[in-house]
This record gives structure tokens, sequence and C-alpha cells, in this order.
């Protein structure tokens, strides 16, 4: 950077180099060039080889992403006739930056969604902060596939939320679909 300067490089032409050069490095087109005490020879001198995997540093959103949290779902199912489903039941929950964390086949080793149930789920995934969305959906399987959701639930470390729905997910039943999505992203 010194040296563009030094031959008279414009503050934009700087600024846009300077932009290429983060732009390379978060690629991993270029990494950096120091050198570790592990890489100096017998002389004292560095051998000038870089690590990149020895200083991989991640930005806070970055890492939360990266890390595996236990969520806790909770369904109730309405309590009306019909209500509950023998389908596999999907959930998928999102933030405001689009980050998603998606379970598949909910299933508590029990018998699932039936009418009037409340359903509690343990899974461990991706950790997603700030859940403002969720996508419900079931694969119209088993003898009786349609279902009335009342609310689903999630909580995670100190954040719960509670999408309340009151709908059914089915073929025979308004609004004739099998999935559902509510956002609460303001």
């Amino acid at each position: 950077m010194a040296a563009l300067a030094r031959v008279g490089a414009t503050p934009l032409a700087l600024a846009m180099f300077s932009v290429w050069i983060c732009i390379l490095m978060l690629q991993g087109v270029l990494t950096d060039a120091r050198t570790s005490p592990a890489d100096e020879s017998s002389s004292g001198k560095a051998d000038n080889v870089a690590h990149p995997a020895s200083w991989t540093h991640h930005s806070e959103a970055e890492s939360m992403v990266l890390q595996q949290c236990t969520y806790t779902v909770v369904t109730h199912t309405g309590n009306i006739e019909f209500a509950g489903t023998d389908a596999d039941v999907n959930v998928e929950f999102f933030n405001k930056m689009g980050q998603s964390v998606l379970f598949v086949d909910l299933n508590s080793g029990q018998d699932n969604f039936l009418r009037g149930q409340t359903d509690t789920f343990t899974m461990v995934g991706k950790c997603v902060f700030d859940i403002c969305k969720i996508h419900l959906s079931h694969d119209n399987a088993g003898v009786n596939p349609s279902w009335f959701v009342n609310s689903v639930s999630v909580s995670m470390d100190f954040e719960a939320v509670v999408f309340n729905i009151y709908e059914w997910l089915a073929k025979d039943e308004p609004p004739y679909t099998l999935s559902y999505i509510g956002n609460q992203c303001a």
C-alpha cells in the first residue's frame, strides 16, 4: 500500500486496492504471510511459510453459525376432529439474515401429532440466533395425513419464539396446502 501511495496512486485507487486485497483474503486466495514460531529454523530466521489454518479468524456472526446448538421444538396439534397426522413433519427456522436450520422428520419416539396433543422434540443443529420465520411442512404420508396445527414454538439458549398457526396442513382442508410459512421478521 505504501508503495502505491509513493507512486502517486489516487485515494480512490488505494481504497479499491484495499477492498480487492480484503476480498482475495476472504476467498482464501491470499493468506497472511506471517510465520509461526514453529517455522523458525535453527538460525532463528523464519521460512516465510504461511499457515492460514492457524490464523483463521471468524467474525462473531460466522462463529455463531458454525457452532452447534440444542433446540427444543414444541408442537401443539388442534383439538378438533381428525386434527392429528401420521405424516412425516419437517420444520425450518430462519433469522432476518436468511440463515436457517432444518429439522427433518420430527420424531420423539412416541405417537406424535395426535389430536389435542403437545409434542416436544429436542434436536441439535447449527446455531441460528434471532429466529423470526418458520417453514412447517409434511409429506402427506400415512393413513391420516391431514394436520391441524395450533402453534409451534422453538427455544434455544435464552431465546424462545412462538408461531401461532391455527391452520390445516392438508390437501383436503382449506387452505389446501401441505406447508405453512410464518414470518415475524420486522
